[in-house]
Parts: C-alpha cells; structure tokens; sequence
C-alpha cells in the first residue's frame, strides 16, 4: 500500500452555488492537496504525484492519530496566516527543499491537514463505498489533535458561499453524499469558486505600438517586489491614460522585481514601486501568479500594504 501512487479525485469548476439534499458542501481550502499513506511508514502524496512526506513533518504524528495499522487519508495542506488560508505561505513550504529550510519553516510556518476522505482502511478498500459512509468511518478512526482536523460538513450550499465570500476564501465544494471516490475529475464532486481581490504594486507595463497594454503586477514579501502576474482585463481608457501621461517621472531602467518576466518580443516600461493597483482575481497558481485577474482600479496607498 505504500508504494502506491493514486490521482487523487478533484471537483469540476460549477457556476453558482446551489442547495440540494442530495449534496454535502464543504469550504474549500486554499492549500496544497496532500494525499496520507499510513502503515510501518508515513508517506505523503502530492496531487501532481510527487512525493512530500519530508515537507511536513508535523503531519508525521499521524501514525498516532490513527486507530488502524494502515489507511490512505485524503485532504488539504493549508497555513492559517492573520485568521485565513495563505496560499503564498503554504507554497513556501511546499518549494522548500533543504532540510535545515524545511526545520526552520516547519516552526515560523506550521501547517494544518485538514482531511475529508479516507480512501483505504486495514486492507479494505472504501473507494466503492457512498461518500457519508466514509466520512462515518474517518470520524471512527481518526484523533482530531494538533495540526490534524476533520472537515466540517454542513447542509446549505448558498449559505455556505455567501459566508466564505464574505471572509475573502477561496470558495466551496459540493459533494454528492452517495458518491463513490473515483480517480480524477468527476462531476460528483463541483467547485464553485469566489473571486477575490489584492492590493499590487504597479511595477511596469508592457508596451506595444506605443500603448500600454498590460499592467505588470507586484507585490512585497518582507522586503522583496516579486512578479505576481499581469492584467489588462477591465483596463479602462483613463487607465491607459494613467499609464501614458502621468507615470513620466517613475520610469527606472530595471526592472524593481526579483523575478520579473521575460517574454521574447514584449517591450516593458519598468516604474518605481509607487503606484498602487486592486485586482480582483480567480486563484493563485502554484508558481505564485494570479489567475484570470481584472483590474479593479488605481488605489492611494502605501505600496508596503501589497503583500503577500
């Protein structure tokens, strides 16, 4: 069972949140997918199949927290960072890979497993079971302590989104209470996901037949800008006029980001990390850019608020 490799089952994107007696609807963490192979050994499982037991070895102690001799659990990695899910800090330990790193991170950064499905129990494959039965036997079996928690389940699907929208988190998981756990995507589980907005430094933007066409977004952790990704997408006229006629005086020669982009055949007009930008957004991607972002609007503030 150990050497056992499994595409972990994922939710299909869903438009709008609905109710239905048939569905369970869970919050949907912004973390790292993390499947948990217990027996003799702990080995942990990414959803992209690679291996991640040494990242976290606070999730370790699971072979205590399991009244069995092997199981295959399923759940997020998420680091609760001021009161919410950091998608930024989680991916922070997720790329570390010197073990003196991963120690320090594993104490300034610490991690919470938050699991809902247990796929394999005692030689017993649960897969075929109905999705309510599985959840039963992880509440069975498994100790909540620590960094280790049971999903909260709960009946009202636009109740729950209005919530999570309110508190800027990622979005929800509906789940049909009779379903089976199949390998990748399936129409038995849907996501529906909110959109949710970031303060960017305007770092440069790229130029094109002497109109600029993108704005270059940025964004400071601790003392560094680093690139977060580009938008055009709700740019207005007097957008792009901002960005011609009165960012004159901030223009630098280098780029004011530790990793800024490199696009053969793009023209960029780098600026000094003074304008600031809000973005709504759908995600973070996993090599920390924002997926399908919009500008919101320019914003006076300080360009220290933009962080990650």
């Amino acid at each position: 069972m150990l050497d056992m490799w499994i595409q972990p089952m994922e939710p299909v994107p869903h438009p709008r949140p609905f109710d239905s007696e048939d569905y369970i609807f869970q919050v949907k963490w912004d973390g790292v997918r993390i499947l948990a192979f217990i027996g003799e050994r702990i080995r942990l499982q990414s959803k992209k199949l690679k291996d991640k037991t040494e990242k976290y070895p606070e999730l370790h102690q699971l072979k205590d927290l399991i009244k069995a001799r092997e199981a295959i659990l399923d759940g997020e990695v998420v680091v609760i960072h001021k009161g919410k899910p950091s998608f930024p800090e989680v991916i922070r330990r997720d790329f570390s890979s010197d073990m003196g790193k991963i120690k320090s991170l594993t104490a300034a950064i610490p991690v919470d497993y938050i699991i809902f499905d247990i796929l394999y129990l005692n030689g017993m494959d649960l897969t075929g079971m109905p999705l309510y039965r599985r959840q039963e036997i992880l509440a069975e079996v498994l100790i909540e302590k620590g960094p280790v928690h049971i999903i909260e389940n709960f009946d009202k699907g636009k109740d729950l989104f209005n919530a999570v929208s309110e508190q800027g988190l990622e979005g929800i998981v509906a789940k049909i209470k009779d379903s089976p756990y199949l390998f990748g995507k399936s129409n038995y589980w849907k996501k529906v996901k909110c959109r949710r907005s970031q303060l960017c430094v305007a770092g440069g933007y790229v130029l094109k037949d002497g109109r600029p066409m993108s704005i270059l977004l940025g964004a400071f952790r601790e003392d560094r800008l680093l690139y977060i990704g580009r938008v055009s997408a709700g740019m207005k006229e007097k957008d792009f006029a901002i960005l011609r006629d009165f960012t004159t005086d901030l223009i630098i020669p280098e780029p004011p980001f530790l990793n800024p982009p490199h696009i053969k055949g793009e023209t960029y007009v780098w600026l000094k990390p003074l304008l600031t930008v809000k973005v709504e957004y759908a995600e973070w991607t996993e090599d920390m850019k924002l997926r399908a972002p919009s500008l919101k609007g320019f914003c006076c503030i300080d360009p220290r608020q933009c962080s990650i």
